[in-house]
């Protein structure tokens, strides 16, 4: 008995088909990705909501409503809590109390700290900054805005 083998065509015709079904499929797919490098990213997109609005409103930081005075900018409510802790009444952000309201002067604005993660989960929050970091994320390290727009991770009892 002779076996019946499937032409060239039909097989690349399988294939093809396998090849867009996957390319249109696998984006829905949820990728794992790294809670922190979300956390690093929602204070990275909050700096830069921070500094649309400064741009908008005469060089002068956010005011103590600083979510809700930037969240046309932002967009996007979930980013207001660490991803590590969603679910878990865990922690969100905070913005530094020293520069609400302020002029935006250019020196050292790398080295002012403006939003960091805090315990405290409140719309609005404002703290005044500690001298170290509290190491949110495993016991080990923070992770900080600057006011130039970048963000970073500090070590336990590191300085931001």
């Amino acid at each position: 008995m002779r076996r019946r083998r499937w032409p060239v065509a039909q097989v690349l015709l399988v294939v093809v088909g396998l090849a867009i079904a996957f390319a249109i499929f696998y984006p829905i797919v949820p990728q794992p990705a790294s809670k922190i490098t979300a956390c690093l990213g929602n204070l990275k997109q909050l700096a830069t909501g921070a500094h649309i609005y400064i741009a908008d409103y005469d060089d002068r930081f956010p005011p103590e409503n600083w979510t809700d005075a930037t969240m046309p900018y932002t967009k996007n409510e979930d980013m207001l809590t660490c991803p590590e802790n969603i679910g878990r009444g865990g922690y969100g952000y905070a913005m530094n109390f020293a520069v609400v309201g302020k002029a935006h002067v250019q020196p050292e604005m790398d080295r002012t700290v403006l939003f960091f993660e805090t315990d405290v989960q409140e719309r609005n929050l404002t703290m005044n900054l500690a001298g170290r970091a509290e190491a949110k994320h495993k016991d080990r390290f923070s992770i900080v805005a600057y006011c130039d727009g970048s963000a970073k991770t500090i070590e336990k009892g590191q300085k931001p």
